[in-house]
């Protein structure tokens, strides 16, 4: 199970989204309940959403979170998936709203922040944009990512000009 989630992460920060379908296919298939599978989900769901398959990569984010009702990273995915998708047929502000409540109670972990705030801003709740947003920009300070520091203001910004954060659309998935 680590050798794959190893293979997993390598694949997707080599852009290898397909390989990562297959293998993660090929691994859940003899147990598709297994709660071990919840990290291989959660890779997939990410392959999808590289591929503009905004439908599949939803439900594959909900199922990881069946699986693991307490997997704050199924939270976070899905909240944000449904909160930031390109396509506005697969946003769903009061659902992320809904999933993301639990990210509310980890004040330390940035992505989780950028998350809730990302979910404000596309309810229109603004000011909790904000707020939610300098929290993440404060909790990256902190952790050293100087990186997520220059994204999280980029969107900071986005949100005081009331412009709710979309995930860039990748091009269309090859036949």
């Amino acid at each position: 199970a680590e050798s794959l989630d190893g293979l997993i992460t390598v694949l997707l920060k080599l852009g290898r989204y397909d390989e990562v379908i297959l293998e993660v296919e090929d691994a859940i298939a003899s147990r598709p309940d297994d709660t071990l599978h919840v990290p291989f989900l959660l890779g997939l769901g990410e392959a999808l959403t590289k591929r503009a398959e905004w439908e599949r990569a939803i439900a594959t984010f909900r199922r990881a979170l069946d699986l693991a009702p307490d997997s704050l990273d199924a939270v976070n995915q899905l909240a944000w998936t449904l909160a930031t998708a390109p396509d506005d047929r697969f946003r769903n502000g009061p659902e992320a709203t809904e999933v993301a409540r639990a990210l509310e109670k980890d004040e330390s972990n940035s992505i989780y922040l950028d998350t809730v705030a990302a979910v404000r801003a596309e309810n229109g709740l603004w000011d909790e944009a904000i707020e939610w947003e300098q929290k993440a920009i404060t909790a990256a300070h902190k952790a050293s990512q100087p990186a997520r520091v220059q994204e999280f203001r980029q969107r900071l910004a986005n949100y005081q000009q009331k412009q709710p954060y979309r995930t860039l659309a990748p091009s269309a998935p090859s036949k």
